[in-house]
């Protein structure tokens, strides 16, 4: 399983953006399947976890069914005014490299147990505008690249992976952070929160170049004492995510489920 895992295992460095406004599909959906294939995107492949890489209109609206069961929404590419990652359990979203250029804000909101993978967009030097994150328990998030700040509030037992400017935390708890950051990233009203340097997959060459990254000069603002604030920590290196984990496992793929993921990163309940 392993190996076939691996062989299904889709690339990082396509060019391009995407957005979703309401992104779900309970039906797999590699980034190589084609926009606008409404019968390539409602084949059932029961044997791995749901993946979505949706694509909607900031204008289209998405209607949950009331049984909660299973649904597939068409994708459409268009002018994207924001990338919308909002209200979803147990899925794994992984969005396309294709759509929009512009450079927009990022949003990932309401979720619980999930994979959510925005980095694709951002890999060949269009990062997002700015990421807001609030609400999100037993999930992975891999938010790719950010030009300004990441706010992240309300966040439990979940893992973040991002690169960006600013970094700002706040009322989260049990939460370990990869982060790349030109700035202090800063934490408020948190406890147990670990940081470590980013995985190499996620960390091109021009974030590299020049430029010193801070991520762990971390500030505590609700901790005024002298000594070391207890609220966060680093992450020793013999408890970090190995770097194959992050290559061959996380971006998911026909040998890998949901919970293989979240389970490689102890998330799995």
């Amino acid at each position: 399983m392993a190996a076939q895992g691996r062989r299904g295992i889709p690339g990082y460095r396509s060019p391009g953006t995407s957005s979703v406004e309401s992104s779900t599909a309970a039906t797999p959906n590699y980034p190589s399947t084609p926009l606008n294939e409404p019968d390539q995107l409602q084949q059932r492949k029961p044997e791995i976890t749901p993946t979505s890489a949706p694509m909607l209109s900031v204008e289209s609206a998405y209607d949950r069914p009331k049984h909660g069961g299973p649904t597939s929404a068409g994708f459409a590419a268009s002018s994207i005014a924001s990338v919308t990652v909002h209200d979803h359990h147990r899925l794994h979203i992984m969005l396309p490299a294709s759509g929009s250029t512009d450079t927009v804000p990022a949003s990932i909101t309401s979720l619980r147990h999930c994979v959510v993978d925005m980095s694709i967009p951002t890999a060949n030097g269009k990062p997002y505008a700015s990421l807001t994150v609030k609400g999100v328990k037993d999930s992975l998030l891999v938010c790719g690249q950010v030009d300004g700040p990441a706010h992240i509030t309300g966040v439990e037992k979940s893992v973040i992976v991002v690169t960006c400017r600013q970094f700002r935390m706040h009322k989260c708890s049990d939460v370990d952070v990869y982060l790349s950051s030109s700035s202090n990233p800063i934490i408020e009203d948190c406890t147990n929160v670990r940081f470590a340097r980013i995985p190499r997959v996620y960390a091109l060459d021009h974030n590299q170049a020049g430029v010193e990254d801070r991520w762990n000069q971390v500030e505590d603002f609700k901790w005024i004492k002298p000594e070391p604030s207890p609220n966060w920590r680093l992450i020793p290196d013999a408890d970090a995510v190995p770097e194959e984990v992050w290559a061959e496992i996380v971006p998911g793929g026909p040998g890998w489920s949901l919970d293989d993921i979240l389970g490689a990163l102890n998330l799995n309940k």
